[in-house]
This record gives structure tokens, C-alpha cells and sequence, in this order.
């Protein structure tokens, strides 16, 4: 019983610590993630000689179809600027620990341009 009231204790103690946690841009920030996660998700499914050849590529093998599926340069666009879009992410969830809403909007909005090339 003592351990169960423990849990329940620590459980409600982090979950209040990460909701005070949470800085001025936190809420659009989960929301540009999943943006990024429905593009990529997106994009993966519609070439899947993308994630074939990553997983060949794990295996040390070429990738099944490579010279008949080969990605063309439009068909991986969106792709081209993920470090992009990822490095703008981090820098808003920097911002936002921190507190600076003006810096967290401004990479948010660079993240968003990048993955709407």
C-alpha cells in the first residue's frame, strides 16, 4: 500500500513539475512536431525506395530495386531540408527553456519555412 501511495505521490509531483516546466512556446512547439512527423511520415510513404534502402543500408546490403526505384531529386525534396528544419526545432525548445518567446517564435517560424520548401 506504502508503495503504491509512493507512486502515485511521484507521479503527480513530476507531472506537476514538468507542467510548470513548460515555457512560452511549448504548445507550438508540439505542434510543429507533429507537423515534421506527418510530413516526413508522408513523404516515406510515398517513396518507399526511401525507407527500403535504409533498411538494406542497415544491413550492409544495396537496397532492393536500387536502380529501378532510385529517388528522384523532387521526390525527396522535403527531405533535403530536414537538418534544417530539425536544427530550428532545437533551437526553439532552447528558446522556450529559457523563456525567450521572441527567439522560440522566430526558429519555430524558420523551422516551418524550411519544412514548407
Amino acid at each position: 500500500m506504502f508503495t503504491r501511495l509512493s507512486l502515485v505521490t511521484c507521479s503527480a509531483l513530476l507531472a506537476s513539475l514538468m507542467m510548470a516546466h513548460a515555457g512560452p512556446c511549448t504548445a507550438e512547439i508540439e505542434r510543429l512536431k507533429s507537423e515534421i512527423d506527418t510530413k516526413v511520415k508522408a513523404q516515406l510513404a510515398g517513396n518507399p525506395s526511401v525507407t527500403e534502402g535504409v533498411a538494406a543500408a542497415l544491413q550492409g546490403q544495396p537496397s532492393p530495386g536500387a536502380k529501378t526505384n532510385t529517388p528522384t531529386a523532387q521526390s525527396v525534396a522535403p527531405l533535403q531540408n530536414i537538418g534544417t528544419v530539425y536544427l530550428a526545432l532545437a533551437q526553439a525548445m532552447a528558446a522556450d527553456t529559457i523563456g525567450d518567446k521572441g527567439k522560440c517564435d522566430q526558429a519555430i517560424a524558420d523551422a516551418r519555412t524550411a519544412l514548407n520548401k
